[in-house]
């Protein structure tokens, strides 16, 4: 179960590996090593496959996992005791770092001269200070002025994917106000409350309806308009009302053990303009459940 509840924010994309000391053979014993093996690509595999479904466009339309694996895999088996190529491994990711934020602002950067002057530099026998202090100024100044077309960029880039999502969310709103009103013509007893949630009795139980600190056992099946299915349970799952988007915790306040409801809630009452970050709930979704409530457990 997850759709169901509000989103308070989502964690960055932390494109890193977890770091842990080599187990040496011997004394520490092949098994801890194998495990560890076994339980570390498991886990960090899971991980970065959920924490990918956050990556920003237009990275995540571009994002392949054939050669995320692939990058990975380079670096995880690279020659440890190869003490330089480390090293060049981790200064060449993070300058390819600062170089696709360049990229992305508009700002082209040379590669093979960068690597010309770099290398140049690198080999000489004495460093002068006096140079390389000029240098650094002129730098400095340089990533300034490429600050601000970045800002300026990632500004223009947040503007227009807002846009697109004020656009998308009224188109959806539209299209969820005359589904639910086509569904209340077909059917009379589809009835809506004040906060626009539309709602049809299917069964009602017996006992006491829950309030907002109380928590139910619930099955449930989450649809879009068009049929799609976001999100359900087959078993009964327990939560809490205060935990959940106001439109659903609307209707179970009105459902009490045994009750069986269809609601349909509009993005007011939803997950608003934006959606879920995963894309499975689009902005301004109109949304349609199938409740059956279980159980109602009263607050202690």
């Amino acid at each position: 179960m997850k759709k169901i509840f509000c989103l308070c924010g989502i964690g960055a994309l932390m494109l890193g590996a977890t770091s842990c000391d080599s187990a040496k053979s011997g004394s520490v014993g092949d098994t801890l090593g194998d495990s560890i093996s076994v339980f570390m690509g498991r886990v960090q595999g899971m991980q970065f496959a959920d924490r990918i479904k956050t990556i920003p466009e237009p990275e995540q339309s571009n994002f392949k996992k054939d050669s995320f694996i692939r990058g990975l895999k380079e670096t995880v088996m690279a020659d440890t005791s190869d003490v330089g190529y480390l090293y060049g491994l981790s200064v060449g990711l993070s300058l390819s770092q600062q170089l696709t934020m360049l990229d992305r602002s508009g700002i082209a950067v040379d590669r093979d001269e960068l690597i010309s002057q770099f290398t140049a530099a690198f080999n000489k026998d004495s460093i002068d200070q006096v140079m390389l202090n000029t240098d650094m100024g002129t730098l400095q100044l340089l990533m300034n002025k490429a600050q601000d077309k970045i800002r300026e960029k990632q500004e223009a880039d947040r503007a227009a994917a807002q846009a697109e999502k004020e656009k998308q969310a009224k188109e959806n709103t539209e299209a969820g106000a005359a589904y639910v009103d086509e569904q209340k013509k077909a059917d009379s007893e589809i009835k809506s409350t004040e906060s626009g949630l539309s709602y049809k009795v299917v069964n009602q139980g017996t006992g006491a309806m829950p309030t907002g600190d109380d928590r139910v056992k619930v099955k449930y099946t989450g649809k879009l308009i068009d049929g799609t299915v976001f999100d359900s349970s087959d078993e009964a799952v327990e939560f809490g009302l205060n935990g959940v988007i106001p439109g659903f915790a609307e209707g179970l306040k009105m459902m009490n053990k045994g009750s069986k409801y269809i609601l349909y809630i509009p993005a007011e009452i939803g997950y608003g303009t934006n959606g879920t970050p995963d894309g499975s709930i689009p902005p301004g979704a109109t949304l349609v459940f199938e409740v059956e409530v279980e159980d109602v457990i009263p607050a202690k």
